[in-house]
């Protein structure tokens, strides 16, 4: 079985819970504090191992005792680390995670550490040749990420791009993916790197688009920005809508919906990356769309049950009785009204 390889970050997450945030210059006391292994591309591992795929990680670790806490999970679940580096110049990857006990307001820093010596030299000839999925992320340098894409590219590779946290994604780039996996804020940045070549299109097939400072929350009004990017670079856009569950559109406007699965939320963070990682591991078995947005829609949702986004992450195929809704339609796109001079 070919493997799903993930090329990203390793972050441990130290997160303390002060009764108030601190303002600048002052110091404040938490009772505790907690380590919690993270790392958007180590997130995303982990869920495609648990959804029953063969997972290779590239990244890179301090040598330090966080680089123990880094691997705990993915050890454990199987997720081959071979290709993982440990450097000692640079510390694993660490974010300080300040939380308001009472209202959940938080003040994050991230420690990039051993991430910024990711290289795309880590990849050798034979795992180009014994992967099928290629996962990526925008943690490590943007510059490793489009050598590995191309690269890959080379090999017949799926390559899918979880654009978090939103950056610049070269054309290149996007012509070279097959899925664009965003969510709400994410799809909001890259629609604004790309309103030249939305509104062409816009212009090309007559079909209006609504300007992101007018989206005010409202996903629908976003469909055709959506679809104009996923028809103009050939690929697939998926975004994750929280409790809203997620939606996808092809480059010839199918689109797919799937419900969120209604748990006890403790803790979102991971959720996205849990979506992604499952998403990746089912298009690996060559599964198809709509199979793979309700696997990754089971996995989002179950890991908003735990705390933090890896440790005690439930195994997506002890759950697959769970079965999400998912239709496939095509939706009506915003119509100009001349006479109120309104979108329809």
């Amino acid at each position: 079985m070919k493997c799903v390889t993930v090329f990203g970050a390793f972050v441990v997450d130290l997160v303390l819970r002060p009764l108030k945030l601190p303002s600048p210059g002052e110091t404040v006391l938490a009772p505790g504090y907690s380590l919690f292994p993270g790392g958007k591309g180590a997130n995303q591992a982990l869920a495609a191992a648990l959804s029953g795929a063969r997972v290779r990680m590239v990244g890179a670790l301090g040598d330090d005792a966080m680089a123990d806490i880094s691997t705990k999970e993915l050890k454990r679940a199987g997720v081959d680390l071979t290709a993982v580096k440990r450097v000692e110049e640079h510390p694993t990857g660490v974010s300080a995670v300040v939380v308001h006990d009472a209202t959940g307001e938080n003040q994050i820093c991230v420690g990039v550490g051993a991430n910024a010596s990711v290289k795309e030299g880590q990849f050798t000839e034979d795992m180009f040749k014994d992967t099928v999925v290629l996962v990526l992320q925008m943690e490590i340098p943007l510059e490793q990420n489009w050598a590995v894409l191309y690269r890959a590219k080379e090999y017949g590779i799926l390559a899918v791009l979880n654009c978090a946290p939103v950056g610049l994604v070269p054309t290149e780039a996007l012509l070279t993916l097959d899925y664009l996996m965003l969510n709400e804020v994410e799809a909001r940045g890259l629609s604004e790197q790309q309103a030249e070549a939305i509104r062409s299109w816009s212009e090309l097939v007559d079909i209006p688009v609504f300007d992101v400072d007018d989206w005010d929350g409202e996903f629908h009004k976003a469909r055709s920005s959506m679809a104009a990017i996923a028809s103009v670079y050939d690929l697939t856009v998926v975004i994750t809508l929280g409790p809203n569950g997620a939606e996808a559109v092809t480059s010839d406007n199918k689109w797919v919906h799937v419900n969120a699965v209604k748990v006890e939320v403790l803790d979102t963070v991971g959720a996205g990356d849990a979506f992604v990682g499952a998403f990746a591991a089912a298009l690996a078995e060559g599964a198809k769309l709509e199979k793979c947005m309700k696997v990754a829609s089971i996995s989002g949702s179950m890991a908003c049950t735990i705390h933090g986004a890896q440790e005690g992450r439930p195994i997506t195929t002890i759950v697959a009785d769970i079965k999400p809704e998912v239709s496939i339609r095509n939706f009506d796109l915003p119509i100009w009204d001349e006479t109120t001079q309104a979108f329809l």
